[in-house]
């Protein structure tokens, strides 16, 4: 069957989501099914000059904008496009068949045509399956359940800008027994041979790539030997590139991991244990470590309660996501500060942090979130660290502290500057945790 679809804008995958390049397909894609809910219309016609891809990865998300120069060399005509929400399979490294994480739709999805927003409709489709580009990473398919859609129009022998603005949460597989825990890589990608269906090649791109809320030493790239990095940037220009699925970008934003979680004991924690302290050890490729909360705690200030809902210092240390120390201070927090004690002392490679107040996402930008810490070790000058503004869900944003710090005794936490809340001027924090590197495997007990 010869068809032809559009796929517009940006592709998640590991199992996460698959958005595509301004463009489309026309024939050759390996696809079973049928496309019959949205088909293109013009989008031949139209050539496309510039793309401009700003790619941050975040935590749990990729936040995109990109901007496309396009020219109509011919008469005014309407341009009917889409962009596809799609789903790709992440092959598992062993014949269990892990659970996947599906988002029902793209958070903040924003399009705009010379700066004007543009009326996005959704359209459903039959789930349709096609092949994926060559990798190197172990990818098995993926799905297109819907589309945004939305029409365009160019005048005669005019160029138009197209933005597209979103947050693209990572897909992640994983598979759990007990206490046990196997997480695939979570994954990025963005398609350009979809941009095939335009009039001519993309006549100029570039590409950026930022580790914002990821370390950039475990970012993957399978088209690294295009890119320039730079610290934690990665950079690739083009020029008249005609995209074939060879030139599709895919990016591992984390590396895949096994946890194991018991007590600090190193014991599992069945019924009748008792309350115990729970740490979660972590095999990254074949480097372990302990996630843990052996912390005492206090803070300059604490908002107070509000009847039976506490505010305290210690809110921190539960890991319940919406359970936030919040400073008592006049204005934003700026000085406030949290001060950790760890009995005994223990090296610790991250401090791992929950911003503010994450009961949910509108209470979560209602209220303040530290921007920067100042970071004091065991009474030493502080250096600072910088926190990206992201409504955290089920991760941790793990700050590192310097290779040559010593056993850690104390930890202060200063807040140097704040992400104002939209409606209350109070900082929260909702969760802290330690990381400790561990030299050898654990010696840990199975679960029952």
């Amino acid at each position: 069957m010869t068809f032809r679809f559009l796929v517009l804008a940006l592709v998640i995958l590991l199992p996460g989501h698959l958005l595509a390049n301004v463009g489309g397909y026309t024939n050759g894609v390996g696809k079973s099914g049928d496309l019959t809910a949205f088909h293109p219309k013009n989008a031949e016609h139209i050539e496309m000059q510039t793309e401009d891809l700003q790619i941050d990865l975040l935590t749990e998300s990729a936040r995109v904008r990109v901007e496309y120069q396009l020219h109509n060399p011919g008469r005014s005509t309407e341009v009917v496009v889409g962009f596809p929400y799609e789903y790709a399979t992440f092959a598992p490294r062993d014949d269990s068949k892990p659970s996947e994480r599906i988002h029902p739709s793209l958070p903040n999805f924003k399009a705009f045509f010379d700066e004007k927003p543009v009326a996005v409709t959704i359209v459903a489709e039959k789930t349709v399956q096609v092949s994926l580009t060559s990798s190197a990473f172990p990818f098995s398919g993926r799905q297109i359940p819907y589309w945004y859609t939305f029409k365009l129009k160019f005048p005669g022998k005019e160029s138009r800008t197209l933005r597209i603005e979103y947050h693209a949460p990572y897909h992640v597989s994983e598979m759990s027994v007990s206490d046990d825990n196997k997480v695939e890589p979570s994954t990025f990608a963005y398609s350009l041979s979809s941009a095939a269906v335009w009039k001519g090649p993309i006549q100029r791109g570039k590409a950026t790539i930022r580790a914002v809320g990821v370390p950039p030493e475990f970012v993957q790239l399978n088209l690294a030997k295009r890119f320039q990095k730079s610290g934690s940037q990665w950079s690739w220009e083009f020029t008249n590139l005609e995209p074939t699925k060879d030139d599709d970008l895919i990016v591992l934003a984390h590396p895949g991991y096994q946890s194991k979680l018991r007590t600090s004991a190193g014991k599992h924690d069945g019924p009748g244990d008792g309350p115990t302290e729970r740490v979660e050890f972590r095999d990254t490729d074949g480097k372990w470590s302990m996630r843990h909360r052996q912390y005492s705690i206090s803070a300059s200030s604490t908002h107070p309660n509000d009847g039976e809902l506490s505010y305290a210092a210690e809110n921190v240390k539960t890991g319940s996501i919406g359970s936030a120390w919040v400073e008592g201070a006049e204005g934003d927090g700026l000085g406030e500060s949290l001060e950790l004690t760890l009995k005994p002392a223990r090296r610790l490679s991250h401090l791992a942090i929950r911003n503010g107040l994450c009961k949910s996402e509108s209470h979560y930008f209602a209220n303040g979130r530290v921007a920067e810490l100042a970071i004091s070790i065991n009474g030493k000058p502080p250096f600072l660290a910088a926190i990206p503004d992201e409504f955290l869900s089920r991760n941790l944003y793990e700050i590192p502290l310097p290779k040559d710090a010593p056993e850690v005794r104390t930890l202060k936490l200063t807040i140097q500057k704040v992400y104002r809340g939209s409606k209350y001027a109070d900082t929260c924090i909702d969760s802290i945790a330690l990381v400790t590197p561990l030299s050898k495997p654990p010696k840990l007990e199975p679960t029952r």
